[in-house]
């Protein structure tokens, strides 16, 4: 009557294949989510503090900023609030050992043109730090840098005649 052919059913191990497919499809969407979205980057740390500080969000730069800089999230949002608002584009990285500094450019106030030159916009540095695991701004570095620049004009003209920036 019914002869056994010695082969097992594949009905079970098919399942189990597909199964082990959407797992791991699900993990590298997942990692993929993280890596392209989630996480910490300098230019994005650069962007939220921009937006935040624009928008007065005290505990927003706060939190963008390392630990020994934070005490400063105050001072730079008042900063801040002295202009509208103004769109900033986030450009190029240059990273620097354990830095990485991320220039900003951002609208020059009416103002603030005629001592630089005309100039509309500035490229502004903001150096980058991994601290705990995240990017975060030292603003001491970061103030460091931009002083720097004006020195040498690398702000595009915003060095002061007479001060190793020619006004443009």
């Amino acid at each position: 009557m019914g002869k056994s052919t010695g082969r097992k059913s594949s009905g079970g191990s098919g399942a189990l294949v597909s199964i082990i497919v959407v797992v791991a499809l699900v993990a590298i969407a997942g990692g993929a989510a993280w890596y392209f979205l989630l996480r910490s980057t300098p230019e994005k740390t650069v962007a939220k503090f921009l937006d935040a500080a624009q928008k007065g969000d005290t505990a927003t730069v706060g939190t963008l900023m390392t630990e020994k800089s934070k005490s400063g999230a105050d001072r730079v949002v008042a900063m801040f609030k002295q202009d509208q608002p103004k769109p900033c584009a986030i450009g190029k990285s240059v990273v620097s050992g354990a830095t990485v500094m991320v220039t900003a450019t951002t609208p020059v106030p009416a103002q603030a043109a005629a001592f630089l030159g005309g100039k509309t916009s500035l490229d502004v540095p903001f150096v980058c730090v991994k601290e705990k695991g995240k990017w975060c701004i030292d603003m001491e570095q970061t103030v460091q840098a931009i002083v720097k620049n004006m020195m040498s004009g690398a702000m595009g003209g915003a060095g002061a005649p007479g001060m190793g920036g020619a006004a443009k």
